[in-house]
């Protein structure tokens, strides 16, 4: 086993150089603030670079500081964030800047123990603002530098991931004495995001080949357990775009946990949820979930669970969207109350309903899929 302490100190020098000269010119970079950090660390959880970069744009026209976002309405932050996914990460965004402008006025906290307590921030997104921003000697440790880290050593690591990590963070925090840390953490993480990449690394242009490893070791020595993935899901659900006599349409806001958490949609029925597929398929008839009568089953949804009697339209074409493993297929149908004043609303999924003119709807919170589902409901009413 070779030790990280013995690792050559010829090892920061080469990334150092090779970062200052290939490393990609984004905004954040480019102009460097605390917050501005902050919110892009935040958008890449989970989110590709170039997915990103509009939404960050975007995010600094609509809120270009602490104080702007915590000022502003959890349905403006997540209409802006809408289209990136995971939600929490939005809404804890939002807190923690309320946070900040309440107990640290309005500037960011400079360590990394301090910006652990915030909302939403975990160790290696405080390490990135840390060190970033502040200069503070602490590493950031994401996939892209565990990768790194594996590979530079040639090492098959059982141990959980927490367990790599904490190897990992004191490896890089012991190469952090005589550098510019924010600089060598975003060179290790570059490094490991265009160089070390998870299949077929660029090992013939790596700045630190030569003293890597990786390309010298037995494939076989380097498999790594895949982590389980959750089932994919088919999710059919039929929803209701109920109208009052203004023709104000009726939305409803999901509780603030689980997956689309905050924001607003048409309130629906799942018709079905299979597990282990992305078909509509009924894996034991091989009926389609969509030939059914959809309208049938939400007629009980609606004077049941909502407590309305409305005059239904068509359905709609569906409308299709991917939630992380989960496959959604959502059916409108359109319908005319006489009053939606009494709602009730099922408070195991939503916090409230209201209703709102078509012009109100460009202010909320709203789902890829609502939105989706709006879109067509217009375009035929139209």
């Amino acid at each position: 086993m070779t030790s990280e302490s013995s690792f050559g100190p010829e090892f920061s020098p080469r990334l150092l150089a090779w970062y200052q000269d290939e490393k990609r010119p984004l905004p954040w970079r480019e102009r460097t603030s605390p917050y501005r950090v902050w919110i892009s660390e935040v958008m890449l959880q989970q989110t590709q670079v170039q997915t990103a970069l509009p939404y960050f744009e975007r995010w600094l026209e609509r809120f270009p500081d602490v104080a702007a976002l915590a000022a502003a309405s959890l349905d403006e932050v997540l209409r802006t964030w809408a289209g990136l996914g995971y939600y929490s990460r939005a809404r804890n965004t939002h807190r923690a800047a309320q946070v900040v402008v309440a107990e640290h006025a309005g500037e960011l906290p400079h360590t990394f123990e301090a910006l652990r307590r915030l909302p939403g921030i975990g160790p290696y997104t405080a390490g990135a603002i840390a060190s970033i921003a502040f200069a503070e000697r602490v590493a950031a440790v994401d996939g892209n530098v565990l990768r790194v880290f594996a590979r530079l050593f040639a090492e098959v690591d059982e141990r959980s991931r927490s367990q790599r990590e904490k190897r990992a963070r004191l490896w890089v925090e012991g190469l952090l004495a005589d550098v510019a840390p924010g600089d060598f953490n975003q060179a290790l993480m570059e490094l490991g995001a265009t160089i070390c990449k998870p299949r077929q690394p660029l090992c013939a242009v790596c700045p630190v080949s030569q003293i890597c490893r990786f390309p010298a070791a037995p494939p076989v020595d380097l498999k790594v357990k895949k982590k389980s993935r959750p089932l994919r899901h088919r999710v059919v659900a039929v929803g209701a775009a109920l109208f009052d006599q203004q023709g104000r349409l009726l939305l409803m806001r999901r509780l603030d946990s689980g997956l689309l958490g905050g924001l607003w949609e048409l309130p629906s029925e799942e018709i079905v949820r299979i597990e282990g597929t992305a078909r509509t398929q009924d894996p034991k008839t091989g009926n389609d979930w969509l030939d059914t009568n959809l309208l049938e089953k939400l007629r009980p949804f609606l004077a049941q669970r909502l407590g309305v009697n409305c005059e239904h339209g068509p359905l709609l074409a569906p409308v299709h969207h991917t939630f992380s493993h989960i496959d959604y297929t959502l059916v409108v149908c359109a319908s005319r109350c006489d009053t939606l004043d009494n709602v009730r609303v099922p408070e195991e999924r939503y916090s409230r309903a209201d209703v709102f003119t078509r012009e109100q709807l460009d202010t909320l919170g709203l789902s890829s899929l609502t939105q989706k589902g709006l879109t067509l409901l217009f375009q035929d009413r139209a």
